[in-house]
């Protein structure tokens, strides 16, 4: 039995409510800008979990940057 996906996610109907109506060009690159950021401190707090969890340390870090490919 296949179960049937709705056509868009919450987030999604939330952002289409949200902006029905037309935005000028700099509201936009902000929007952009700001959810640009949203992810970008996900994506950094992550990756704090993993180096947390596996101990990493600067010297870790450090010999991964000069280790030859």
């Amino acid at each position: 039995m296949d179960s049937a996906k709705p056509p868009f996610t919450n987030a999604q109907l939330e952002i289409m409510k949200l902006f029905s109506k037309e935005m000028n060009e700099q509201d936009l690159i902000e929007l952009k800008t700001l959810l640009g950021k949203f992810y970008a401190k996900k994506a950094s707090d992550l990756a704090d979990k993993i180096w947390e969890e596996r101990g990493y340390t600067q010297a870790d870090m450090d010999k991964w940057l000069h280790a030859k490919s």
